[in-house]
């Protein structure tokens, strides 16, 4: 695709990647993470990495940032509300190269900045100041939410995985990115041929909510949707926030003496609306024949 765009006249000098990844939940190897640094090393490309997902990584598959292996060349986002599970609290990083080349970014990054925004909230800033200083009780939260995603996630991929559809195995994150093309024909039968009416057929009929393929660039006619499991962690019963926040806070601690990794399958019970969601994914793609 470079050597193309080069063919063509063009000259890209930026590459963005995304690990863990949104839609997918995928992550990159070690060595994948390693040759993508090399090859952007050799090609004199500028490499954003998207690590927003990053201090979420399940634990069966260890997160290696480009930076490691590319450190002059390679420029590192992240942010708050994914990283320590706090949906809203939106607020990002960029981590640059050193040297010179470094903070001449930096002043141009100021630059546009003073013309887009002005600041955060100040709740949000507060909020920062805590989450990014050295606390070791943080550290524990990050990753009992981390090993409860990779739990719901992991039950959620084997499902899918068990009822025939096509599916990354997730390592980070709390998405899914499940392909229904083994059931074509059985979908254009009821009247869908798209990824988008796939996923207003689901919502409409199997009370099931997901993001079509479509709105992450995909071709309409891949019968591919984004899953995400967050929801799914307190039951439909806990109607107040104080009853939701109890349970969640009752999951951390029990998530915090698991080792990464693992699964404990006695967590079950306490996610109802996880059990209710496979289910129903059961039962809809049980319908397909």
């Amino acid at each position: 695709a470079l050597a193309h765009a080069r063919f063509e006249g063009a000259n890209p000098r930026i590459m963005i990647v995304n690990t863990p990844s949104n839609p997918t939940g995928s992550m990159f190897s070690g060595e994948d993470t390693q040759a993508i640094a090399h090859w952007s090393r050799e090609h004199s490309i500028t490499l954003i990495s998207d690590e927003i997902y990053a201090e979420l990584a399940h634990g069966w598959r260890a997160h290696i940032s480009p930076a490691q292996f590319y450190p002059e060349g390679c420029i590192v986002t992240g942010g708050l509300s994914k990283a320590f599970s706090a949906g809203g609290w939106r607020l990002g990083y960029a981590a640059l190269p050193g040297g010179a080349a470094g903070k001449q970014l930096m002043t141009s990054l100021r630059a546009l900045a003073s013309e887009i925004w002005s600041s955060a909230t100040t709740p949000v800033q507060e909020a920062a100041v805590v989450a990014y200083s050295d606390n070791t009780e943080l550290t524990a939260y990050v990753r009992a939410s981390a090993r409860i995603h990779g739990y719901a996630t992991s039950q959620l991929y084997e499902t899918l995985i068990k009822a025939g559809a096509l599916c990354p195995r997730p390592a980070g994150g709390f998405y899914l990115y499940p392909d229904f093309a083994p059931w074509r024909n059985a979908l254009l039968a009821r009247g869908v041929a798209t990824s988008e009416q796939l996923a207003q057929y689901l919502l409409n009929h199997w009370d099931i909510a997901t993001l079509p393929g479509t709105a992450f660039g995909e071709q309409p006619q891949a019968l591919r949707l984004r899953l995400a499991t967050s929801m799914l962690y307190t039951p439909a019963e806990a109607k107040t926030e104080n009853e939701r926040e109890a349970i969640l806070w009752a999951m951390l601690s029990q998530a915090e003496k698991w080792e990464d990794g693992g699964q404990v399958n006695e967590i079950a019970l306490e996610m109802p609306a996880l059990a209710q969601a496979e289910a129903r994914l059961r039962e809809f793609i049980g319908s397909l024949g």
